[in-house]
């Protein structure tokens, strides 16, 4: 079976043009890796770039890498009419038997329904949602998104959605839809450390520094927990980008360095030392359509605060140790530190084998191949 896998190279989103090295984003790496184990099977990934970039022609043994130079003029402002004509030239060169778009955040979702091809598309984050969260008006880029998403999802002949809450979302515009979650990657599924009983409870939080997942909030939680007198270390990890809610909540990182402090960005390698080094992950987003860091997080056994949001909710699902609050229920997750720091922070249960019986890379890509023959085989 030919697949080609269209999705972004994060290379144009963080305009690193002069790296050699395609930036995967974490979701379509663990399921190449997936791919990786399943024989008789051929990966083309496609992406584009508006600038020029170099890159290797294999990403492993069995997937080939295209990028595809798109100026700027063929991206949102028409949307992205220049990146579907490019990537329908490359499908037919390659002419796969399925094509995937991953995401509709940009132009891979509505360039896999106008491929020509058969196509199915993931959705990652709903942009209908996103952009009611951000109340996007007119003209602005994620009112764009949710138009362009609605066409692809109407125009597709499957839709991968990575939870139920996802799915719930799509059902206006589309019947054809299918629960696929997005995988873990293998490097998490390591024989979990031993824990280290430290002398104050370390908690991490990971994620794009933003309204929508609320460290800022976080953080000032933190300070009124701290000057109570309750001991305990707050890590962040992730992107802080160029706007007024970080710099806000880099000034007031600034100002808690005797609790809280921010790592900025880390490797999967450096994420799992991190997460085998705490006590438990406190994730508490205003809505998220997934959550992977959570999954992440549970195959390292750590335990979780968590807000019941979204797919945090499927993740979380039948696991001990993990206590959900309502995404404003700021009372209840601060009730709840209080509670366990002042046990002792017990450890949590085991949550690595249930995290491996859903997300393991091999079991998303089997259900994703079980999806793409049904398809083909209803021709």
């Amino acid at each position: 079976m030919k697949i080609a896998i269209l999705s972004a190279d994060d290379r144009e989103l963080y305009k690193l043009y002069t790296s050699d090295s395609p930036i995967i984003p974490v979701p379509q790496e663990a399921l190449l890796e997936g791919f990786l184990s399943i024989p008789d099977i051929e990966i083309h990934f496609i992406s584009c770039c508006q600038r020029r970039v170099s890159s290797p022609k294999r990403l492993n043994a069995n997937t080939f890498f295209h990028s595809l130079h798109v100026p700027s003029l063929g991206w949102m402002k028409t949307g992205f009419a220049g990146c579907i004509y490019s990537i329908r030239n490359e499908l037919k060169k390659i002419m796969p038997d399925i094509v995937h778009g991953q995401g509709t955040e940009r132009e891979c979702g509505i360039a896999a329904a106008f491929s020509g091809f058969r196509n199915v598309i993931t959705i990652h984050g709903n942009m209908r949602a996103i952009a009611t969260f951000y109340k996007s008006p007119p003209g602005s880029y994620y009112w764009l998104a949710s138009i362009l998403e609605s066409v692809a999802l109407r125009k597709t002949e499957r839709v991968f959605c990575n939870s139920s809450y996802t799915e719930s979302l799509v059902h206006r515009s589309t019947s054809r839809s299918s629960l696929v979650p997005n995988p873990i990657r293998k490097i998490f599924f390591r024989p979990c450390v031993d824990r280290q009983k430290n002398s104050r409870p370390i908690f991490l939080n990971v994620g794009l520094i933003s309204p929508r997942k609320q460290q800022l909030e976080i953080l000032e939680m933190a300070k009124s927990l701290s000057a109570s007198g309750l001991r305990f270390s707050l890590k962040f990890i992730g992107k802080c980008p160029d706007s007024s809610y970080a710099k806000r909540f880099l000034s007031l990182i600034s100002e808690s360095s005797e609790f809280a402090e921010y790592l900025g960005l880390k490797s999967g390698e450096d994420l799992v030392g991190e997460m085998d080094c705490a006590n438990a992950f406190l994730h508490f987003p205003k809505e998220e359509a997934f959550g992977l860091v959570v999954a992440e997080s549970l195959a390292r056994n750590l335990k979780l605060f968590g807000a019941r949001v979204g797919g945090v909710v499927d993740i979380a699902s039948s696991q001990q140790d993990v206590e959900l609050y309502d995404s404003d229920d700021w009372s209840g997750l601060k009730n709840g530190i209080v509670r366990w720091i002042n046990a002792g922070f017990p450890p949590a249960h085991a949550t690595d084998a249930v995290m491996r019986s859903r997300y393991y890379p091999d079991v998303v890509a089997n259900r994703h191949l079980e999806i793409y023959r049904e398809l083909i085989a209803s021709r």
